[in-house]
């Protein structure tokens, strides 16, 4: 059994850890400060797969900057020995559906939903344009010191592509994915999405299908 859930504050230093130790084994992933992950788990924007052990075997989050209005889904995590099952893209698209529906992102006028990925990291970018259905919206460089961590070139400088959501073409496939969640993952894995208190992916489903008639061509 799998539990899809939102991390709460009492969760907060046993994933943090986890994230680290997996951000320290892979240059690909940014590093975030723990008072900047704390900030994230109370704002209900980090998502983790546990096993029914309590294992952490995946985790992403939306992460919401209120002076560029940028909101980044990303810190895509998935334990080598959960791969394949699905994780990746199930706990993306609930990072990315909460901040949606939940927080209603897309109403703040110039907000901009974006994925930002490493040269060189193919891993997350078939959820990103399959699962998610992104959009390649420009190459971006930075300098190693913004982002310390993350692998950069010899010259000293961090590349990597950014994507953008569609609309409404993401929010469509978000809709139909809610649609047909059956309560298992890829394999068969029985998987549980655990959702605030009278919330359920039915409803999630129609709020997705409401943010989908704002942007109809």
């Amino acid at each position: 059994m799998i539990l899809f859930s939102a991390l709460e504050h009492g969760d907060c230093l046993a994933a943090y850890h986890w994230h680290r130790g997996f951000s320290a084994a892979n240059s690909s992933l940014f590093p975030r400060s723990l008072e900047r992950y704390e900030d994230l788990v109370m704002q209900g924007s980090v998502w983790a797969a546990t096993d029914t052990s309590g294992n952490y075997l995946a985790q992403a989050y939306a992460a919401y900057d209120e002076g560029t209005k940028e909101c980044e889904i990303g810190g895509l995590m998935v334990a080598e020995n959960a791969r394949g099952k699905g994780l990746g893209a199930t706990i993306m698209r609930l990072a990315l559906v909460h901040a949606l529906v939940e927080e209603d992102i897309l109403s703040i006028e110039g907000t901009r939903v974006v994925a930002h990925v490493l040269k060189g990291n193919n891993d997350p970018r078939g959820i990103i344009e399959s699962k998610l259905r992104f959009a390649y919206a420009r190459s971006v460089e930075i300098p190693q010191g913004v982002l310390p961590g993350l692998k950069a070139d010899e010259d000293g400088f961090i590349r990597g592509d950014e994507y953008e959501i569609q609309l409404p073409e993401t929010i469509t496939g978000l809709a139909e994915w809610a649609e047909n969640w059956h309560d298992h993952v890829n394999g068969g894995s029985d998987a549980i999405i655990e959702l605030r208190a009278g919330v359920s992916m039915p409803l999630w489903a129609n709020a997705l299908r409401e943010i989908e008639s704002r942007y109809a061509k």
